[in-house]
């Protein structure tokens, strides 16, 4: 199990799965950090790989309300389903 800050996560599991594409990656991300880096699951699509992604959605930057809590820790409730068909545009499986 790995914890880093906002946004760290999605590309770390895009680079571990490109070294290691005989395992099948498997992260739990939460939707603040997934909304920072979201043209990294483009790649993962384009490089065939097979990560699972769990999403936590809960609407903002968890860590930063612990930290200092404010209106600015509330993200936009995205359609994070309709994104990767938007991203993988029918290509492939």
């Amino acid at each position: 199990m790995q914890y880093g800050s906002i946004g760290w996560f999605v590309g770390a599991t895009l680079g571990y799965a490109q070294a290691v594409p005989e395992k099948r990656v498997i992260a739990c991300i939460g939707d603040g950090s997934f909304q920072v880096t979201t043209h990294d699951v483009s790649t993962m699509l384009r490089c065939g790989q097979k990560t699972i992604i769990f999403l936590i959605n809960n609407g903002g930057y968890t860590i930063e309300v612990e930290i200092h809590d404010g209106p600015y820790n509330v993200i936009k409730n995205w359609n994070y389903t309709g994104l990767i068909d938007a991203i993988h545009n029918g290509e492939g499986k």
